[in-house]
């Protein structure tokens, strides 16, 4: 298994402690694994209003300008989009992305946790800064 595969199932693993059903397609050897080409993951959870689509990455942010721009309807149908990166041995950082800005909304990097605490806290709806 890859790391982007790895990372994917381990972000699913992130959402689903902190309460949210989560679609990720099945991994397959040849063709598209994301969602509509653009997520890695669909999570909803029935105390939070709007879906969220997420894009797994290793070790950076890289393309998410572009993203940011094919994203767009998503965004417009109601969807959360954000940027969930994992840099090894740091951390993870939850990024959100909406048509104008990125805002980063969780960074473990030089934190003192277990890597995904604190995201898993942030997505956790009754922790919800």
């Amino acid at each position: 298994m890859g790391k982007g595969t790895r990372r994917e199932r381990q972000a699913v693993q992130l959402f689903k402690e902190a309460g949210w059903a989560t679609y990720r397609p099945a991994t397959v050897q040849f063709g598209e694994n994301d969602v509509f080409g653009l997520f890695d993951i669909l999570a909803v959870h029935p105390d939070q209003s709007r879906p969220r689509a997420v894009q797994v990455k290793s070790n950076g942010n890289r393309g998410v300008t572009a993203w940011q721009r094919q994203t767009w309807l998503f965004r417009r149908s109601g969807f959360a989009t954000d940027y969930l990166a994992c840099y090894d041995n740091s951390g993870w950082q939850l990024t959100a992305v909406t048509d104008n800005d990125r805002r980063v909304l969780v960074d473990e990097r030089g934190e003192t946790c277990a890597m995904g605490e604190l995201v898993t806290d942030y997505l956790t709806p009754d922790s919800r800064r």
